[in-house]
């Protein structure tokens, strides 16, 4: 049912519950002496089926309160179904609710601006642009906080009717039992870290127990609207123009008098159309003074402190402060599996999350140790898939997560969402750590006979029916019947006990082979907090390859220090890299920057950004060598680009690259005037097949060179200084790049693209100087001029030119991962780490005798990734191969300390 949940300024939003409980009766045939097959109810419309019948090994008052699985969306929660009816088989409520001003919720939609904290402590005097009501409004957007009140209202005020003790009377009781999780992706996933930043959660009360945000961020500004002073024009205004006008329509503006109705029109925001709200929605977000303040593009806006966690502060008591010296990541006390991928919009922002949560809360109630990260090779909408961009990874690439999130609808028809993680994390959180085991498959006791006929009644269950919830799934998979159902049947007055079995379905609800096991067995509590993917070579012919990348990494903590070594690659006049400083002047390479044609984007960290022909999204490891887009890439005449040779065993990086660039914009019949520009770094792996596959990238601004610096160096200074530089005069510039984890294979090339344009994902630039405080937003070819001191400009073209001398290296740093060899060529013996492996080849077991202290994870691979064998062992240990095909597969030995790779031969 659709229930209303009112906010403190009395917004309604429409909210989706789902429960397990039957929707119709369940009927089946009874085999009765002299009468033959006669239709007997077993289960009565409206009858919940599964309960919790006991807490911390007590005897539960109310064991049909269930834990909640709460989602928040501004996509319409008219899909709910898909949730709800895998939610509730699984022994919980689910609830979907619409955001404030969407579909069927009351108010007015301020995107992303009404779901975090109260916004006054940071300026009191400065709201959204698109917010009509004056501050001392109780509807004022600065005070919003939905998130947090929604969960609030599923503790104090959310009742449901249910015969709790089968008088058939009816109680009155609050729906959930006080653990609450959320769930989903992307703004439903930034909407659960909001909700828990709001205010500090105590563990010991009702309230949240659990997320699991996907592809998500609890901070913004420096990942989805800007990276080192480089606005991100496609994610941000493609995302806000979409959503401002599939939620409001102009049609109703006529009849739309109110802004806290369930209308939504542009008069919600006294505008008349998409594009005024939309272009005044992004101004609001980031380039518009006129409400007193720096713009939004600015680090140290006020108005950053309206969606970045880390720049909102909090007193001891978790309430906003503007002197607090407290992060608000701080109330964020409760579990957390962040799901993301390195080619997703959020990438850089939800590892930060995943930290600053890490780095802030105590373990008291356990829930440090409980913030677990997973990294795939996925982008925004190829999750927990296995083909992102143009590559393929192998199977093994499920192994972790085994569930398609993209297609949740069909997750209850297979056995994957039992075997899954999601699944697991929901039966720890919200079951296990507050003291519920599984749920239980109850039929009620009948309190009425059913007349049959004129000779036979029948009360049937005549007790409480029973069952384990595994029995419960194995019944409704067709696996086993309800077996010894006891029941009475009165024959004219008479009456008899019995039991009755009902046979397997015919036509099972689920389709599972075998039954899920209860519990998670601590499960995540012996689980490393990080797990990510290293991607490496694809099917690339290669056999030097097989086995290199492409596997499951585990440790603790990301980016980490140890076995990484920041290993300069320099960029040579030539057009060459390598690891060998310039010894001479080598003079510049230049390129030019035309703001109206620039590089166009392939490949990468996005979601609405699409090929050029606009067949397929533009994400992950696209071919830039492809012919349908090279010239607009890394062909395109705004480019510049430097190969190493080939690559004689394998590379492997983990973590942020870096890059230092020495450069100089000129500005063709002007000297010496001030100005700026861009420059974009884009790192390829060249496959010897001459596929050019993108791997990571980064950005700088050249008047945010100093505060893209200070995060080069590891400690953002939102206050440095933003400033023009002058024409044809050099720079350093110091800037982080992308996350990544990869291996470039043996025959293999990095090359490097520097280019200043890289649109739609970044914003193309006029190169022209802005004024101090202001921020100039444009898109190519849209005519803009704009006024620098007095003086109107219009964009005009650029030169920009890379430096090679001893005085001004230009250079990429990566972090390069050698603690273990990433190709099964490689040698082990710098790692000292030597376990006895024999024999080799094998036929029949294969034996490993490890001399470390610390328990190894030990897997066999075939060469196409796929996990064939798996154990633990801190002694000898034996895997049986016998079973397995012949051919080359690799052995990996990893623990806390050290990690091994070796290939291994079977021949039966």
């Amino acid at each position: 049912q659709t229930v209303m949940f009112t906010m403190e300024d009395g917004t309604k939003l429409a909210t989706d519950i789902f429960l397990p409980v039957t929707q119709d009766s369940m009927i089946t045939m009874v085999d009765l002496p002299g009468f033959g097959p006669t239709p007997v109810q077993i289960i009565r419309k409206g009858t919940q089926y599964l309960m919790y019948d006991s807490i911390n090994g007590e005897i539960n008052e109310n064991p049909y309160q269930l834990p909640v699985i709460f989602t928040r969306t501004p996509y319409s929660k008219e899909g709910s179904f898909s949730y709800g009816n895998v939610v509730s088989i699984l022994g919980y409520s689910y609830a979907m609710q619409d955001m404030r001003g969407c579909y069927e919720s009351e108010g007015v939609y301020l995107p992303m601006y009404s779901d975090s904290w109260n916004k006054n402590p940071y300026h009191p005097n400065i709201k959204h642009l698109l917010d009509i009501t004056e501050f001392s409004d109780p509807n004022n957007g600065n005070k919003h906080e939905d998130g947090y009140q929604s969960i609030q209202f599923f503790n104090d005020s959310l009742t449901r009717e249910y015969d709790i003790d089968g008088d058939d009377n009816p109680e009155t009781f609050i729906l959930s039992n006080g653990s609450i999780g959320m769930f989903g992706a992307s703004a439903l996933g930034n909407s659960q870290y909001t909700a828990a930043a709001a205010h500090k959660i105590n563990p010991d009360e009702p309230g949240l127990k659990s997320l699991l945000p996907i592809v998500a961020s609890a901070d913004h500004y420096r990942v989805t609207e800007v990276q080192n002073g480089v606005y991100r024009y496609a994610i941000v205004n493609n995302w806000i123009s979409g959503q401002i006008g599939s939620i409001n329509d102009a049609d109703l503006n006529a009849v739309d008098q109110s802004i806290e109705n369930d209308l939504h029109s542009f008069t919600d925001y006294g505008l008349s159309n998409e594009d005024e709200a939309s272009d005044i929605c992004l101004s609001s977000m980031i380039d518009s003074s006129s409400n007193g303040s720096l713009p939004g593009y600015y680090p140290n806006s006020p108005f950053r402190a309206s969606m970045d966690a880390s720049y909102a502060p909090v007193n001891e008591f978790g309430e906003g402060d503007a002197d607090g010296t407290f992060s608000r990541f701080t109330n964020m006390d409760v579990p957390i599996y962040h799901l993301t991928g390195w080619w997703d919009i959020f990438i850089d922002g939800q590892i930060n999350t995943f930290n600053q949560v890490s780095a802030n809360i105590n373990d008291d109630y356990g829930n440090k140790s409980m913030q677990k990260i997973i990294i795939g090779p996925w982008a925004h909408q190829t999750m927990t898939t296995r083909t992102t961009g143009d590559v393929e990874y192998p199977e093994n690439v499920l192994d972790i997560v085994k569930l398609d999130i993209s297609n949740i609808e069909e997750a209850s028809n297979e056995l994957n969402i039992f075997e899954s993680e999601v699944y697991k994390w929901f039966r720890h959180t919200l079951n296990e750590k507050q003291g519920l085991g599984d749920p239980k498959f109850i039929i009620p006791e009948a309190n009425e006979w059913q007349e049959l006929n004129a000779v036979y009644s029948v009360r049937i269950p005549s007790e409480d029916y029973i069952l384990p919830y595994a029995e419960f799934i194995a019944y409704l998979a067709g696996l086993q019947g309800l077996d010894d159902i006891p029941f009475e049947i009165s024959t004219n007055g008479n009456v008899n006990q019995s039991n009755y079995d009902i046979p397997p379905m015919d036509s099972p609800f689920l389709n599972l082979d075998e039954v899920p096991e209860n519990g998670t067995d601590e499960y995540f509590q012996n689980t490393e907090n990080v797990r990510f993917y290293v991607a490496g070579p694809v099917e690339d012919g290669v056999p030097e390859n097989i086995g290199t990348g492409n596997y499951w990494f585990k440790t603790d903590s990301f980016p980490f220090v140890n076995s990484i070594t920041y290993t300069d690659f320099f960029l040579h006049g030539d057009e060459s890299l390598d690891q060998n400083e310039p010894e001479t002047d080598e003079g510049s390479l230049s390129f030019m920057h035309d703001p109206d044609i620039p590089v166009f984007t392939v490949g990468g960290a996005n979601m609405t950004v699409t090929t050029p022909d606009g067949s397929r999204k533009s994400q992950g490891q696209m071919n830039l060598a492809n012919p349908e887009f090279a010239d607009l890439t890394m062909n395109h005449s705004g480019v510049i680009s430097f190969t190493t040779g080939a690559i004689e065993d394998s590379i492997c990086i983990i973590g942020f690259p870096k890059a230092r660039l020495y450069a100089s914009s000129s500005i063709e019949g002007s000297e010496e005037v001030p100005t700026d520009t861009d420059f974009f770094v884009r790192v390829l792996d060249v496959y010897p097949d001459g596929r050019e596959l993108f791997v990571v990238e980064g950005a700088v601004n050249a008047r945010a060179r100093e505060y893209a610096r200070s995060i080069f160096e590891g400690e953002e200074d939102p206050n440095a200084e933003f400033s023009n530089i002058i024409s044809d005069s050099y720079y350093e510039y110091e800037f982080k790049m992308m996350p990544i984890a990869y291996t470039f294979g043996h025959g293999h090339q990095i090359k490097i693209l520097i280019s200043s344009g890289n649109f739609p994902r970044y914003m193309s630039n006029a190169n022209l100087p802005i004024n101090d405080g202001e921020f100039f937003r444009r898109e190519p070819g849209d005519g803009q001029s704009y006024e620098f001191n007095g003086v109107l400009m219009d964009a005009r073209t650029c030169t920009n030119s890379i430096a090679f001398s001893p005085n001004m290296k230009s250079v990429i740093s990566f972090p390069v991962f050698g603690g273990f060899p990433v190709s099964v060529e490689a040698d082990n013996s710098e790692t000292g780490y030597s376990p006895d492996i024999y024999p080799n080849p094998s036929s029949d077991k294969l034996f490993i005798r490890l001399n470390n202290k610390h328990k190894s994870e030990i897997s066999l691979f075939t060469i196409h990734g796929v996990c064939v064998l798996h154990q633990q062992s801190n002694g000898l240990s034996t895997l049986d191969i016998s079973q397995l095909p012949d051919g080359i597969y690799v052995l990996r030995i990893s623990n806390s300390d050290q990690n091994y790779a070796q290939k291994i031969v079977i021949q039966n």
